[in-house]
């Protein structure tokens, strides 16, 4: 259960900060987004698993539309590779350190998604996988 919030909690952050404006120098969107296979059957079980152990929704929303903790995570695609997502939901503070267009980008949501240095790699390339195929 705890797992599950920090998970969620770091997949708000992550979502939340790739999918609004900041009000600093505004960040060019990647010019082509990187394309994103798709999930198999299998691989959507596992994500919906993830989700829902993590706790995904309380932060990001049922519909992963936002809520006042944790971002939108709809159409991030634009600003977020899956490397640079599965380094965030890996150690959000440390991302953001080296990363803070997405800080500017994402205002109003103070607290970092706790990480998930637990998680298996894997799922944590999954779970960036289908964060950057939502809104597609």
């Amino acid at each position: 259960m705890k797992k599950s919030i920090i998970i969620l909690t770091m997949l708000t952050a992550v979502l939340t900060f790739a999918a609004c404006g900041g009000s600093g120098p505004a960040e060019e969107p990647a010019a082509e987004p990187e394309p994103v296979t798709p999930l198999t059957a299998e691989e959507l079980q596992q994500v919906q698993v993830l989700v829902e152990d993590n706790i995904c929704a309380e932060c990001h929303g049922a519909n992963l539309e936002g809520t006042e903790t944790g971002p939108a995570l709809i159409n991030v695609g634009q600003y977020w590779t899956e490397s640079k997502l599965e380094k965030y939901i890996y150690n959000p503070e440390f991302f953001m350190v080296s990363h803070p267009e997405i800080r500017r980008r994402n205002p109003g949501f103070e607290v970092d998604m706790p990480p998930y240095t637990d998680m298996p790699e894997e799922d944590r390339r999954l779970l960036a996988r289908w964060v950057l195929l939502q809104g597609e």
